[in-house]
């Protein structure tokens, strides 16, 4: 096929389409290197297997056996990886490498390698495939495997495709071409010629795409015709050897035929014989003349019927001859009609592609101007989208002004405990979640952490509403109970649900009261609970499983009871209450920081001040959160009253 489309002045874009549609064609049945990361359970004969190669394994290492025990482990990792468990057959072909390394096995070490570079492949690790065949590579190369060689580079430009490192990718392909070339390979350089293609199709320069394809459609129908002339001529040669022994067979019958005729005749002629002759003949039977005049006879007939035998073979060593030559003269111009043929037909199609191509070249101009059209609406709404983006930031920000305000209210903690600590992390601009820090009238201190519905906006007026709420029980009511101010909460957030089937707003809050006189830390709590560090260890104090705002159908409108903890204050013990969000929060391989390791870390803050364990609850949390996204407010306050 010619593709004249340079000629044809096609702009850049449509051939781009072109090559595109080129090679998906020529490539879009070749197999990627990745797999779906789904483990296929074992069946009962495949378990057996396994067991079994465990057991061989064992069985020749004890013998000494390094061989034989390293193609056991090599069967356990092919077991592993059709069964998709690809860790386990990595562990198998390691084990098998090793082993394979102690007998200086180098073909074993390249297969393994190769081996390896695959099940990465599968797993979408590309550096770590390539790394490996790396090393199948200069293994084949210090064999002299040239076959292998060019297998793997070609293995290394589908990983570099895959990680876009296409200059990397052509220069791989262009040294296992030289090598095909060298070899005079046509399969290999057809091969590498539409990886080429394929590359540069990838890469965006369909220039050079298409120069590749030119070179790869060449050896294609060169490599397809060769595979069809071998085929014709077996199929030739087939033909011709049954006519031959056909021919055989029907010259054994001729001979057979002769015979039997000859046989005739004599029995005609002795049966002709005249009386006189009968006489003679008994008369030389009599004298013993006889046999001897039969035996002339006989052998007179045996040298005429040699001599039709040769007559007849050179007839059909002749005739044979014949039907041979016309058979190839008969293939040969069969193969002659039909390459014509195709050509003819081959030449229909590039007019009629040629044809397409100039439509598509209308089509694509059309198409252009209205992607231009499109364009322009896209940025008028970029544009447009960009300011409403700004209105809601400025907006949020607004609301974290008001959020900040309604804070600021709170009394310093300096003035309230000896020393403190506290971390916040909201997720989005304003946060969910909220503390509440004030001096009573009674003379005893309040200290409260909420952690309202959600986060952003929402949970920032929800925030505002737990405040002013706690200061409207606290200082209008004068309540002092953690019970009682539990409630107001709870009532007030509830006349937000009202309207709605499903309580959408709630808070979670932990609430203590401190009576420095007396000594004694009062905590009441609704789902999030207290810890308490001192020189006996870190203690767990439980809040109520009731949320503020929620009903239990069990319970009815009848306001819980939410249970008050009554705590010693000692000198130099340490208090902590905090959102669920640092329980929440996902390391990078999806496990949760959990309130285990929320216990664990406050441990570590023993003989510490409050500066040195805010720095290492940040460096903990960093490095469990590491690249992962952050996915709730994060609010955790510390203090020491006393």
């Amino acid at each position: 096929m010619v593709w004249n489309i340079g000629r044809s002045g096609t702009s850049q874009a449509l051939r781009f389409w072109v090559i595109s549609v080129v090679v998906l064609c020529l490539w879009g049945s070749r197999e990627p290197l990745v797999a779906q990361h789904v483990f296929i359970p074992f069946t009962r004969n495949d378990s057996a297997a396994h067991y079994q190669y465990d057991s061989l394994y064992r069985y020749h290492l004890r013998g000494g056996n390094l061989k034989e025990a390293a193609r056991n482990l090599d069967q356990n990792a092919m077991l592993f990886w059709v069964h998709n468990a690809y860790e386990k057959a990595v562990e198998y072909f390691n084990r098998s490498l090793e082993l394979n390394q102690r007998l200086g096995n180098q073909n074993g070490i390249a297969g393994i390698n190769s081996n390896l570079a695959f099940i990465y492949a599968d797993k979408a690790d590309y550096p770590r495939a390539y790394d490996y065949f790396e090393m199948t590579l200069a293994v084949r190369k210090a064999k002299g495997d040239i076959l292998g060689v060019i297998s793997a580079l070609v293995n290394e430009a589908v990983v570099l495709n895959n990680m876009t490192r296409y200059s990397e990718s052509v220069a791989k392909l262009e040294e296992g071409l030289r090598y095909a070339r060298e070899t005079n390979d046509e399969k290999q350089m057809r091969s590498i010629y539409g990886m080429l293609t394929e590359t540069y199709q990838k890469w965006g320069k369909a220039d050079k795409a298409m120069y590749y394809y030119d070179f790869y459609r060449s050896f294609n129908e060169y490599v397809v015709g060769q595979t069809v002339v071998e085929a014709k001529k077996e199929l030739a040669l087939q033909r011709i050897e049954q006519e031959k022994l056909l021919l055989e067979k029907r010259n054994q019958e001729l001979e057979l035929q002769a015979q039997e005729r000859a046989n005739a005749r004599k029995t005609e002629q002795l049966q002709e014989l005249t009386a006189e002759q009968r006489l003679l003949v008994d008369s030389l039977v009599k004298s013993g003349q006889l046999r001897s005049a039969l035996e002339a006879d006989k052998r007179a007939q045996e040298l005429e019927n040699e001599h039709l035998r040769l007559e007849r073979k050179n007839t059909i060593t002749y005739l044979v001859a014949a039907i041979l030559i016309g058979v190839l003269l008969t293939v040969l111009l069969i193969h002659l009609v039909v390459d014509r043929r195709r050509k003819i037909r081959l030449n229909v199609r590039i007019q009629e592609q040629n044809l397409i191509l100039e439509k598509q070249n209308v089509k694509l101009e059309e198409q252009k101007s209205e992607l231009a059209t499109l364009f322009q609406k896209e940025k008028e709404a970029r544009t447009l989208l960009v300011h409403k983006n700004e209105e809601i930031q400025a907006s949020i920000f607004y609301s974290k002004n008001i959020q900040d305000a309604v804070l600021g209210h709170n009394t310093p903690l300096q003035e309230l405990c000896v020393d403190y600590m506290l971390v916040e992390k909201p997720l989005a601009i304003v946060s969910g979640d909220f503390y509440y820090a004030r001096a009573l009238p009674t003379g005893e201190m309040i200290i409260a952490l909420g952690d309202c519905t959600g986060h952003g906006v929402p949970g920032a007026f929800l925030t505002i509403l737990g405040m002013m709420t706690l200061d409207k029980a606290i200082f209008d009511h004068k309540l002092t109970d953690c019970n009682e101010i539990l409630h107001v909460l709870d009532a007030e957030i509830r006349v937000l649900n009202k309207k709605n089937d499903i309580p959408y707003h709630s808070m979670e809050i932990s609430l203590c009261i401190i009576d420095r006189e007396r000594k004694v830390l009062r905590f009441s709590g609704s789902r999030t609970g207290l810890y308490v560090l001192n020189d006996d260890g870190c203690e767990s104090i439980n809040a109520s499983s009731y949320i503020l705002g929620h009903r239990n159908p069990l319970v009815g409108d009848t306001p819980p009871i939410y249970p008050v903890h009554e705590l010693p204050i000692r000198k130099g013990s340490w208090f902590y209450i905090f959102s669920d969000g640092i329980c929440d929060q996902f390391s990078e391989t999806g496990e949760r920081f959990a309130k285990k390791r929320v216990k664990t870390t406050i441990e570590t803050f023993a003989g510490k001040d409050g500066k040195r364990q805010q720095e290492i609850l940040l460096n903990r949390l960093n490095d469990w959160k590491g690249k992962a996204e952050q996915t709730d407010d994060i609010l955790v306050l510390g203090f020491r009253p006393l």
